[in-house]
Order: structure tokens, then C-alpha cells, then sequence
């Protein structure tokens, strides 16, 4: 894909996506469903996949005398060559128009800024997309100075936010006892030799 463009219908509650051809022409468009009154659109990576997610402003009459909408933002994750998933409507307040993306917590997650016309306010909605580890090792028990094959499984907790990507370290208090490239959400540790004594498993994923 050579980049594209993506425009908001208000009239019929979609954004259409119309894919570059790399020479100043597009592709036909292909229509997804937002809410209700979609007035803005922008697009940039919300969950952190590499992939530009779709985000709407859905304003309602108080944004323009023929503008019908119901006070929220749309975001349609992004799952690659410009194919779009199913919205997610979130709450903003009275006449949501121009929608903002940044790290307004410097957490190093995308965050929403929405300018509401008629309330002469910003809306920050915080992006909190995250993951959950299960960490299994084998044998469990073990015992001194035998190695230990151990799997951490990085799910998002977020719907549609994607495969995980990144390093897991795994980790005994301070000490890092080895490393994985997550493959499809698992990391795979062949060898980690831990200390006599008990041992507390623990998991990190480092992107």
C-alpha cells in the first residue's frame, strides 16, 4: 500500500478508506460503520502495532445545522493493508468536532484530545491499553542447578489491540535470568538456571 486517504460521512454513519496506488490515483473505496455523525476523522496507532488505527469525531446538530451525531469518538482498529475492524464508541460530552492524538501523560501510549465546540472545552481521553503475562516453567518444582524451560503468553487486554511484539525478560528479583522474542504472544526461555533455595518466578515484557 501506498498510503491512502480517509474520509468521514456523516450522512450515512461511515468512514470511507481509499487506498494509493503510488502514482496520485486510488483504489475504489471500501465503507466502515462508526457511530452516529461521524464530523472528523484522524488516523494514527493506538495500540501500539505498527498499524494506523481510524479515530472519529461524532458530532451532533451542535456542530453544524444539518450535522446529526451522539456526543462520542469512534475507533476502528487497524489490522493492515488498509482493512479496518469494529468501531469502539467512547463518551465525550456535548459537540465533540476536532480529535487530537498525543502522549498527553507521557506514558508512551496515544492519547485522545477532543475540542467540543459549543462547551469552548478539550476532552482528554487517556489511552489505557495494556497486556497480561501468564508465565508456566518446567519442571515445577525443580532442583539445584537443573535448567528450567520457561513460556510467558502476552495477551492485550484491550479487544482488537493485536499481537504483542517485543522482548520478554525474565526476571529473579534484580538478577535477569534470559530473554525471548515474542513469536504470536509466546516467548520461550530453553535455559534459565535460578539460585538455590526459593525461587519467585516473574515476568517483563521490554519493548
Amino acid at each position: 500500500m501506498c498510503g491512502g486517504v480517509v474520509t468521514a460521512n456523516n450522512g450515512d454513519n461511515t468512514v470511507s478508506v481509499f487506498l494509493g496506488n503510488g502514482n496520485g490515483t486510488f483504489q475504489a473505496r471500501t465503507d466502515y460503520e462508526t457511530g452516529v455523525g461521524p464530523s472528523s476523522v484522524v488516523a494514527a496507532d493506538l495500540n501500539d502495532d505498527g498499524v494506523p488505527d481510524v479515530i472519529t469525531g461524532n458530532c451532533g446538530p451542535s456542530c453544524g445545522d444539518f450535522l446529526i451525531g451522539t456526543n462520542s469518538v469512534s475507533v476502528l482498529p487497524g489490522s493492515g493493508g488498509g482493512v479496518l475492524g469494529v468501531h469502539t464508541d467512547y463518551e465525550t460530552g456535548d459537540s465533540p468536532h476536532q480529535v487530537v492524538v498525543g502522549d498527553f501523560n507521557n506514558e508512551g501510549k496515544a492519547d485522545l484530545a477532543v475540542g467540543r465546540v459549543n462547551a469552548l472545552t478539550v476532552s482528554v481521553l487517556l489511552n489505557t491499553a495494556s497486556t497480561h503475562i501468564t508465565l508456566t516453567s518446567s519442571p515445577n518444582p525443580s532442583h539445584h542447578g537443573q535448567t528450567v524451560p520457561s513460556t510467558a503468553t502476552v495477551t492485550p487486554t484491550v479487544e482488537g489491540a493485536g499481537t504483542p511484539t517485543g522482548t520478554v525478560a525474565f526476571i529473579n528479583g534484580p538478577t535477569i535470568l534470559g530473554s525471548a522474542t515474542l513469536s504470536d504472544g509466546v516467548a520461550a526461555a530453553a535455559e534459565l538456571n535460578l539460585d538455590r533455595g526459593h525461587t519467585r518466578d516473574y515476568s517483563e515484557l521490554r519493548w
